[in-house]
């Protein structure tokens, strides 16, 4: 039972790492590669880690009117990742996966934990 509550701490975290690099690609990804637009997420009007990551530096009235109208999306998107939004959620991605391996250090050495460690590890540097 312990270790069923360790691997789903391991899947959590890594869960959280895969939506923040999620979250960072809708800001600095490719349209070709992603499948889907960019900004796409602040079009919809929802707010995530980028732009969360830096609120306090930023206008909330400016921020609160470009989700609801859609309007001046890559200008915010241009803000948002000038004033640190892009490094501050690569960080906080790399602070879950370690997290993940941390955990994944009290299993035993075998092919499937080493497997999950190199996914882990590839959750940073997707691009898609």
């Amino acid at each position: 039972c312990r270790d069923y509550r360790r691997l789903y701490r391991v899947g959590l975290h890594l869960g959280r790492a895969f939506q923040l690099i999620d979250d960072l690609l809708d800001y600095l990804g490719v349209e070709e590669r992603l499948g889907k637009p960019v900004a796409s997420d602040l079009k919809e009007g929802k707010c995530t880690y980028p732009l969360i990551s830096v609120l306090e530096k930023i206008s909330k009235e400016w921020v609160e009117e470009v989700l609801r109208k859609g309007q001046g999306v890559r200008e915010l998107v241009e803000e948002v990742i000038r004033l640190g939004g892009g490094v501050r959620t690569k960080e906080r991605a790399k602070e879950e996966v370690q997290r993940a391996l941390e955990i994944l250090k009290e299993f035993p050495k075998n092919p499937y934990r080493e497997r999950i460690e190199k996914l882990a590890k590839q959750i940073i540097d997707r691009d898609f």
